[in-house]
């Protein structure tokens, strides 16, 4: 008797027609409402919210409303509305208006469906373009692989998935992997060129998550040296300043050195300027402030790490 009356509280609580106490007419199901360009991404977010409150029947249609004289009419439409007030939250204000006074939430689906998706082929010719005209630009690494990885994953979506085992399989998995990582390089900016370059010279070339991992520590050892070099400027500014004052306080002007001052050498490193950090030791090709400390160099990440 006990556990027929436990079946019977469970299959209740599962019931598409249940309403959970927290739920309310307000609630906010996702962070970013459809605004029309961005359909794709608002029905997927939709979707995996209204599935999680078994509520996805109420706008594909497969939970219909039960005839007037049914004892459930009253609670499907209690269920329909609530389904429908939270689709209206998730619209931008001029187009929740526009379909405020449909009557059930498949309606409302239907119509945004018909008026926002676009056919698969358009969509999947605009990712693959925007992929190809991805740059980091003024982004971070993870900005702008974030953005990259959400235009992968929506590609991904359109083409059903291949459950296959073989090695064919595998493989072509390997390479559309391959494919992801060249994309992700190209458009880095020219900083990377160095860290990029090894990269490429891997055998065999690690994944996306790797080799994103990589890039990031690459950029964090960058910035630690930019630090330096503001730093490093700072104090020969003060430097060249107290140096370049007379006795009364007047500047004076420093001059460089002559060819004959018995100084052998010291005019020449002048040709030896960083266009990078502006000190007359290296060039830029060999500041490691710019392409990176070896490893085992006081000043190299690695080593101040451990």
């Amino acid at each position: 008797m006990g556990d027929k009356k436990s079946s019977e509280s469970e299959i209740n609580i599962s019931d598409p027609l249940n309403l959970h106490h927290s739920d309310s007419p307000g609630l906010v199901l996702v962070s970013k409402p459809l605004e029309g360009h961005n359909y794709g991404q608002w029905s997927r977010s939709m979707r995996i919210a209204l599935s999680a409150k078994n509520k996805l029947g109420f706008i594909d249609g497969t939970i219909k409303s039960p005839a007037s004289t049914d004892a459930k009419s009253a609670i499907w439409q209690r269920c329909n509305d609530m389904v429908l007030s939270w689709i209206l939250q998730s619209l931008h204000p001029d187009i929740a208006s526009s379909v405020l006074y449909c009557t059930s939430a498949s309606m409302v689906w239907n119509d945004l469906q018909d008026r926002f998706s676009q056919s698969n082929d358009s969509r999947i010719y605009q990712i693959r373009q925007e992929i190809a005209e991805h740059r980091q630009g003024h982004l971070t690494i993870s900005e702008y692989y974030t953005k990259l990885k959400a235009l992968w994953d929506e590609l991904d979506s359109y083409h059903e998935p291949i459950i296959c085992n073989c090695e064919g399989s595998k493989t072509r998995a390997l390479r559309e992997e391959k494919e992801k990582v060249m994309q992700f390089l190209m458009g880095l900016n020219e900083p990377y060129s160095t860290v990029r370059g090894s990269i490429l010279m891997m055998s065999p070339i690690p994944d996306t998550r790797r080799v994103h991992g990589l890039i990031l520590q690459h950029e964090r050892q960058m910035d630690v040296a930019n630090r330096q070099i503001g730093s490093h400027a700072m104090q020969t500014g003060r430097y060249t300043t107290t140096k370049g004052r007379t006795s009364s306080g007047n500047s004076a002007a420093v001059k460089p050195p002559s060819a004959g001052d018995g100084k052998h050498g010291s005019y020449s490193k002048r040709s030896l300027t960083c266009s990078y950090c502006d000190v007359d030791t290296h060039t830029v090709d060999n500041c490691y402030y710019l392409n990176g400390f070896p490893v085992g160099h006081r000043e190299s990440l690695d080593n101040k790490r451990g």
